[in-house]
C-alpha cells in the first residue's frame, strides 16, 4: 500500500511548488502554505470459443444527474440514484502466465476474481442484490483497480456509490497485490495489472462472457479506467502510457495514484481526459504524487485535494465521499457520455466548501 511513498517524496519540495504556481496561475485556492498538512497497450486478441474467458457466477447523495432510459416501449425514464446489484464471478484470460505468490503456484493463467456493481430496479439504499438482473439500457463501464495489499472490500462504500450514480463498475482481485488472495502481496505488477483491466473490459464488453444477469445492459466504449493508489498507478498505464494505452479508455480517474513501472512513455500517443484526486492528509503517498500525474497528462484535466483525507479514508468516509463521488460521476458523465450539465457542474463540484479544493484544471 505505502510503495509509492519513497519514490514520490524525493520530488516533493519541487513539484510542491509547481502546485503553488498552478493554482495561482489560475486563480484557484491553494493548499500549499495555508498551514495545513499536504502531503498501443497490445490489445488482447479475443480467443477463439473453445478457450473464450470463462465467468463464473457465484452465489450470492449526489447532484441532478443524466437521465437515463431504459428500453423498452413505455419504459418511463428514470434518475440515479439507482439500487444496486453485485455479481461476483472468475474470469480466466489463457493467454498470460501468473508467477508464484507465497502458497499459490504459478499458473499458465491470470485468474481474476470479479466483483461489478451495477444498477438494477428498485429503491435505492446501502444494501446490494446479489445477482439481480441489471437494468436495460446504456450505463458506462468503469473498470477499477485496488491498491497494494487492498482489495475490493477496501472501497465498499465509494464503489457502491459510483454504481448508484449509473456506471458498471467491474473490480478484479489483482492475481499478485491483492490482499484477498493467499500469501503475501507482491508489487511491482502493474504493467500486467493494466492488461488485466483490458481484460474484464474484454468480458464485459462481450454479451457473450459476460456475467449472465447483465445481459440487459448495453455496454460500449468509451470507458473509464480507475484506481486507487497502486492501482492508480494502473489506471494510469490503461490509459496514457505508450506501452499499453488502450484506445477504449475515455477518461481516467486516478485516486491517490502516481506514474510509475511503465516502460513507455507518458500521455505521448493518447491523453483522456483525466481527474486526479488525492487526501491532503494522506498517510501513505504524498499530494506530489498526483501532481506529477496532473503535469504529465494532457486536458482536459483536473488535480482536486480533499480536505483532511487520509489514504483510504479520503474515499470512504461519509464526510468525504459523497462530495468525492459526486465530482467523479459528474467527471465521468461529462466525458464518456458528453453531459453539457454534468460538465458544467464539474468546477463548483471540485470546490465543495470543508471538502473538496480544485488546485488545477484546464479544459
Amino acid at each position: 500500500m505505502g510503495r509509492m511513498a519513497d519514490r514520490t517524496r524525493r520530488a516533493l519540495v519541487g513539484v510542491a511548488a509547481s502546485v503553488a504556481v498552478l493554482a495561482v496561475a489560475l486563480g484557484l485556492p491553494s493548499l500549499l502554505g495555508s498551514g495545513r498538512q499536504d502531503t498501443a497497450r497490445p490489445r488482447v486478441v479475443p480467443t477463439p470459443p473453445s478457450t473464450r474467458p470463462t465467468t463464473t457466477p457465484a452465489a450470492g447523495t449526489a447532484a441532478p444527474a443524466t437521465t437515463r432510459t431504459p428500453t423498452g416501449a413505455g419504459t418511463p425514464a428514470i434518475r440515479p440514484p439507482f439500487a444496486v446489484g453485485v455479481v461476483h464471478t472468475t474470469v480466466v484470460d489463457p493467454s498470460r502466465p501468473t508467477p508464484a505468490r507465497g502458497p499459490t503456484r504459478a499458473s499458465p493463467y491470470r485468474t481474476l476474481p470479479l466483483t461489478v456493481r451495477y444498477p438494477v430496479a428498485g429503491a435505492a439504499g446501502a444494501d446490494e442484490s446479489a445477482d439481480a438482473p441489471s437494468l436495460a439500457g446504456h450505463f458506462p463501464l468503469v473498470v477499477f483497480a485496488h491498491g497494494f495489499a487492498l482489495a475490493d472490500a477496501t472501497y465498499p462504500r465509494f464503489l457502491h456509490d459510483l454504481a448508484a450514480e449509473g456506471f458498471v463498475v467491474a473490480d478484479p482481485e489483482l492475481p499478485l497485490s491483492s490482499s484477498a488472495r493467499p500469501g503475501p502481496a507482491i508489487g511491482g505488477d502493474e504493467v500486467e495489472q493494466a492488461r488485466d483491466l483490458a481484460f474484464v473490459a474484454d468480458v464485459m464488453l462481450d454479451r457473450g462472457t459476460r456475467p449472465a444477469p447483465l445481459a440487459a445492459l448495453a455496454l460500449a466504449p468509451p470507458i473509464a479506467a480507475a484506481g486507487h493508489s497502486d492501482g492508480g498507478v494502473t489506471a494510469a498505464g490503461l490509459a496514457g502510457n505508450a506501452c499499453c494505452a488502450d484506445p477504449r479508455v475515455g477518461a481516467a480517474v486516478i485516486l491517490s495514484g502516481a506514474l510509475a513501472h511503465f516502460p513507455g512513455g507518458w500521455f505521448t500517443s493518447v491523453s483522456p481526459p483525466l481527474l486526479a484526486v488525492h487526501g491532503d492528509a494522506d498517510e501513505v503517498n504524498p499530494l506530489s504524487s498526483s501532481v506529477g500525474v496532473y503535469q504529465a497528462a494532457r486536458p482536459p484535466k483536473m488535480l482536486v485535494a480533499v480536505r483532511g483525507g487520509s489514504h483510504i479514508g479520503a474515499f470512504e468516509d461519509d464526510q468525504r465521499r459523497p462530495a468525492v463521488t459526486r465530482l467523479v460521476a459528474d467527471f465521468l458523465r461529462a466525458y464518456l457520455e458528453r453531459d453539457a450539465a454534468a460538465a458544467a457542474r464539474l468546477t463548483d463540484d471540485a470546490g465543495t466548501p470543508g471538502v473538496l479544493d480544485l488546485l488545477a484544471a484546464e479544459r
